[in-house]
């Protein structure tokens, strides 16, 4: 968990000064290769120093690969990337139970879930760098190649002859934004007012979705069915209502309306589980997988609402420091489900309820460009509640 929190800090400030796919490439690669050594690990020292490479790739592939996503896709089809998202991870929790079925050697194991990374190795020489954030560093040429090339590829040739007036008033606009020159670090986040304000809430908020959700998971492989690996395939199964709901939620829906909602659900079911512990296995499962949804499609919305509140020269470090943040939750969540002072499905609720007091304070995106400076996120929702004033 440690080195996964370095290297979602780590990495997060790689990709704001080096790109998107770098992050993405340098992260794939202390996986594959931190996984293989770690399969061959003499002793354990070196075994416990070759899991924390690869940690440090899982951590910045927390990073990399969801903000250029963000930064290539228009606001309507953003809603594909958080199904994405949880698709990989559904997908995971439901196959990696069936690799024990047949490898029971722990080194041809840890191999064999290391070569996973090789596909999205290969799969990132065919992605190019963010065009946004090559326009971000004044990185004009390199800029001008991507975008040819992405309206070739699209059976736009034509536009190709306005490129330079678009790539003009794109640098003029960059022109007004901060920290034009300078390399952005975890200061800047906190720098003024409302850029403060928000990240403090984001620092919070994800913690608590990683809380609740490992407290949620552990409390589902803890019903007495067919074992560990069982429960486990199971838990991943119970995860597809996600997939389903996850996608209409992004698109159609605002994104404090999704906070309120799902987080409202969490608090909900977590409160029937405490009110009932000694019902039946299968409502008790139940109820655990809708509050566990809740939260699942409330952290996915944080990792949207995150990419579209910063600006492109610190949304990087942004979520990042916030994947980092939301780390603590899950070192936390273990010490949750041993101890018995309090119950914890209450602690559930009422975390539950604090992210959502808290998220009505962000800033609402839905349907908005990304913003090249933290300001035009704040004009765009002082123009949205001047406009609500005047209707009245």
């Amino acid at each position: 968990m440690l080195g996964i929190m370095v290297g979602n800090f780590m990495f997060s400030h790689i990709s704001d000064w080096y790109g998107r796919r770098t992050t993405c490439l340098s992260s794939n690669l202390c996986i594959l290769g931190g996984g293989i050594a770690c399969s061959l690990a003499p002793s354990f020292p070196i075994w416990i120093s070759t899991r924390m490479v690869t940690a440090f790739g899982l951590g910045g592939n927390q990073n990399g690969p969801i903000t250029l996503s963000m930064e290539s896709t228009n606001p309507k089809e953003r809603a594909l990337l958080a199904l994405g998202a949880n698709f990989g991870w559904v997908m995971g929790m439901i196959i990696l139970p069936v690799f024990p079925l047949f490898i029971h050697d722990w080194r041809f194991f840890q191999f064999a879930i290391s070569l996973s990374s090789i596909p999205m190795l290969v799969l990132i020489w065919l992605v190019d760098e963010s065009p946004r954030w090559l326009i971000a560093m004044r990185k004009v040429d390199q800029a001008k190649t991507v975008l040819t090339r992405i309206l070739v590829r699209s059976d736009m040739q034509e536009m190709t002859d306005d490129l330079d007036e678009i790539l003009s008033r794109a640098l003029a606009e960059q022109s007004r934004a901060t920290l034009a020159e300078s390399r952005v670090t975890l200061a800047n986040l906190f720098e003024a007012w409302t850029p403060a304000i928000t990240t403090s809430i984001f620092f919070i908020l994800f913690p608590i979705s990683t809380f609740v959700y490992y407290n949620l998971l552990y409390a589902i492989l803890a019903l007495d069915t067919d074992g560990l690996f069982a429960n486990q395939q199971w838990a991943g199964i119970f995860e597809i209502p996600t997939l389903i709901l996850i996608y209409p939620s992004v698109k159609y829906f605002n994104r404090r309306t999704l906070h309120c909602f799902t987080n409202s659900v969490t608090v909900i079911c977590c409160a029937l589980l405490s009110m009932y512990p000694d019902a039946d296995s299968v409502t008790l499962m139940i109820l655990a997988t809708l509050a566990k949804t809740g939260v699942q499609i409330a952290s996915s919305v944080l990792g949207i609402h995150v990419n579209e509140i910063y600006p492109t020269r610190m949304r990087g470090l942004a979520l990042g420091s916030c994947v980092t943040a939301s780390r603590i939750g899950s070192i936390l969540s273990p010490f949750s489900h041993e101890q018995d002072v309090f119950d914890e499905n209450i602690l559930n609720s009422v975390a539950s309820l604090v992210a959502l007091m808290l998220s009505t304070r962000l800033k609402e995106t839905y349907g908005k460009p990304l913003p090249d400076k933290f300001e035009d996120s704040q004009d765009e929702q002082d123009k949205v509640s001047h406009r609500r004033i005047c209707d009245c």
